[in-house]
């Protein structure tokens, strides 16, 4: 919950602030922070400026509420990889979903909006570098998990996690960035992520 929501608590807003976020996040995933105006904020959720601007605050603090719904799904997504016993199996499914997502994504828009977010040079960059480094740290350490149940449990060759981690997410930091201009190519760059994969696991 936002600060500014926060302020409003015991008065009931009449609308769902989370559908509404999402709506905006979604927002943000397809036209990117720079051409996302107040009028297609307004537009998208069917909001007033009055009700966007009590509810989440100004326009930066809405990207960086809606950078934090998206890590919410991008830790859920990440879950099994710390969790389920089999790391190997987590893992694989992980590079699945990406694979799916940069083909035909089921919601937003190709790509991530955060790796989108990393190459951008507004000046929103900075407010939003703690939910970029969340990002980067959480897959990779999730990744990092995964390989080292793996390997413990003999599904993979010997080696070291964090370095494999390292690779695997270069990979999909590379398909995310390219899945919104040229998909194919980004599908190629997973099927990549799991010959890498692949080359670790034992016969």
């Amino acid at each position: 919950m936002t600060k500014h929501a926060e302020t409003q608590r015991g008065r009931p807003l009449g609308f769902d602030p989370h559908a509404a976020l999402d709506e905006l996040m979604y927002l943000f995933w397809d036209k990117g922070y720079d051409h996302t105006s107040q009028a297609d904020m307004v537009e998208r959720t069917g909001l007033s400026s009055s009700s966007l601007y009590n509810t989440f605050g100004d326009k930066a603090a809405i990207f960086d509420a809606v950078l934090a719904r998206y890590n919410e799904g991008v830790d859920a997504n990440c879950a099994p990889m710390f969790d389920r016993a089999d790391g190997l199996e987590a893992l694989e499914v992980f590079i699945d979903q990406l694979a799916q997502h940069v083909k035909k994504p089921l919601y937003g828009s190709p790509g991530c909006p955060i790796v989108a977010t990393m190459s951008e040079a507004g000046g929103e960059a900075e407010a939003v570098d703690t939910r970029i480094n969340y990002y980067r740290a959480h897959i990779q350490e999730a990744m990092t998990a995964s390989l080292d149940r793996a390997e413990k449990a003999g599904s993979i060759l010997p080696g070291n996690a964090g370095e494999r981690a390292a690779i695997l997410f270069a990979i999909y930091i590379g398909a995310q960035a390219t899945a919104r201009i040229d998909p194919d190519s980004a599908s190629a760059m997973v099927q990549g992520m799991k010959s890498v994969l692949a080359s670790w696991t034992r016969a």
